[in-house]
């Protein structure tokens, strides 16, 4: 008998190996850092006087990829300026923004700014300030919905005054000759101030020695004078004293106040020559402007 053929076992099939399903990489949040935040003047130095004024310039850079919302601030301005009529106000940060003509502060609510962007304000401000110096716009914060606050830095505007033209001059200089000898030197002394400046100027002061001893020198010899234009002021320069004294004068913009004192030798001068007199100079005050010298000045005296 044939041997039967065996039934080949069948081959079991594999099990297939599952694929995994690939875990979704999460997208990263962006990070929002502090935007920068900076003013500026321009110019940042003005001449006080009723048309005196400057550019206030605020500018945001957002270097997020996320936008801004909620943007605002406060900023006090300091004395000695206001907002200008007209302010020519520029907003290009959105929101509110308050900054009425004649007012000391600006204000942003809810402004907005774009990722990757800038923005700027800028509006036009009244120097009321009428003495030269400094004046400081403090930093101030700027906050968002979203990001940490910024700072800008505080800032200064220089306020100017022209200072005055001051001079002291003799008449006639020289004297003479004269003569003849021994014989007494009289002619005036004076001072004139002018006013360079766009707002008046006050408390106009000075005071001034003549050369010498009163015994040997110069005294005055009347009593001095000034113009109307130099206000109400104080003038003490008593007769044969060599002391001059003047304050609390003033001068209006553009003016000119003068003050002449009459002198003379305080001796009858012998024998025939020529006889000099120097003066120191002299140093005017006012509330506005920096302090400014006249002189120094000689006067000069021939005899015969």
């Amino acid at each position: 008998m044939p041997t039967p053929t065996p039934t080949p076992t069948p081959t079991p099939t594999p099990t297939p190996t599952p694929t995994p399903t690939p875990t979704p990489t999460p997208t990263p949040t962006p990070t929002t850092g502090a935007p920068t935040f900076s003013k500026a003047f321009s110019p940042t130095s003005v001449a006080a006087g009723p048309t005196a004024k400057t550019t206030l310039t605020y500018t945001i850079t957002n270097t997020a990829a996320l936008p801004l919302t909620g943007l605002s601030f406060s900023d006090t301005l300091p004395a000695g300026l206001i907002v200008a009529t007209p302010n020519n106000l520029n907003n290009g940060c959105g929101g509110t923004l308050a900054a009425a003509p004649g007012a000391t502060s600006i204000l942003l609510v809810n402004g907005s700014l774009a990722a990757n962007a800038s923005c700027t304000i800028s509006l036009d401000l009244q120097v009321t300030a009428t003495t030269a110096g400094s004046l400081t716009s403090p930093a101030v914060t700027l906050s968002s919905n979203q990001a940490p606050n910024a700072t800008a830095a505080a800032i200064n505007l220089t306020v100017t005054v022209p200072a005055p033209t001051f001079t002291m001059a003799f008449a006639p200089n020289p004297l003479g000759p004269i003569g003849p000898a021994p014989v007494t030197g009289n002619g005036t002394l004076t001072f004139t101030i002018t006013n360079n400046a766009a707002i008046p100027l006050t408390g106009l002061a000075f005071n001034h020695t003549l050369p010498g001893a009163p015994s040997s020198g110069l005294q005055v010899a009347a009593a001095g004078i000034f113009t109307p234009s130099c206000g109400s002021p104080t003038l003490t320069a008593p007769v044969n004293g060599n002391t001059i004294q003047f304050t609390g004068g003033q001068v209006a913009v553009g003016g000119t106040c003068t003050v002449t004192i009459p002198v003379k030798t305080a001796v009858a001068l012998t024998p025939a020559g020529t006889y000099t007199y120097p003066n120191s100079p002299v140093t005017l005050n006012s509330t506005q402007a920096a302090p400014v010298t006249a002189g120094p000045v000689t006067w000069t005296v021939v005899v015969n």
